[in-house]
C-alpha cells in the first residue's frame, strides 16, 4: 500500500507532536595522538525533541549472534542524523529537566513512515 504525500506529511506531524522529551545526540569523534593511538571524544549537539520508550531491557542480535541488552527505544524526527557510534543524553522527560543520563546507540536507525527509532543501552560509569 502506498501513501500519498499528504498522508505521509500527516504521519510525520503526528509523530512530531508525540515527541514529549528532549535529548542531545553526542556525536562520536576520533582523532589520533602523537603515538598514533585513537583519542575518542563526543561532540554534544543542541537539544532536539525525542520520544523515550522504556523497554525494561530487551535482547537484540547482531553480527555473530552476540546478544545485547536495550534499555529503551528512542523515537526521533525523520530528518535526524544518528549513528551506532553516537551517544544520547536525555535532558528532559515530559518537559521536566532531568540529570543527563547517557545512553549508547546499539542498533542501526530504523526508518518508518513518520520517524526514526534506535535502541539504546544505559552507560554506567
Amino acid at each position: 500500500m502506498k501513501f500519498t504525500a499528504g498522508e505521509l506529511q500527516g504521519f510525520s506531524r503526528t509523530q512530531s507532536e508525540s515527541l514529549q522529551d528532549t535529548c542531545t545526540i553526542d556525536r562520536y569523534s576520533a582523532s589520533y595522538n602523537s603515538y598514533g593511538e585513537p583519542v575518542i571524544s563526543y561532540v554534544t549537539s543542541s537539544g532536539i525533541l525525542c520520544g523515550v520508550n522504556m523497554t525494561g531491557g530487551r535482547e537484540s542480535y547482531k553480527d555473530q549472534m552476540i546478544v545485547t541488552n536495550s534499555d529503551l527505544v528512542l523515537r526521533l524526527p525523520m530528518d535526524t542524523l544518528i549513528d551506532k557510534k553516537d551517544r544520547v543524553t536525555i535532558t528532559k522527560r515530559y518537559g521536566v529537566a532531568v540529570s543527563g543520563i547517557q545512553y549508547q546507540v546499539i542498533s542501526d536507525p530504523r526508518k518508518g513512515v513518520s520517524g526514526i527509532q534506535v535502541d539504546l543501552s544505559r552507560i554506567v560509569i
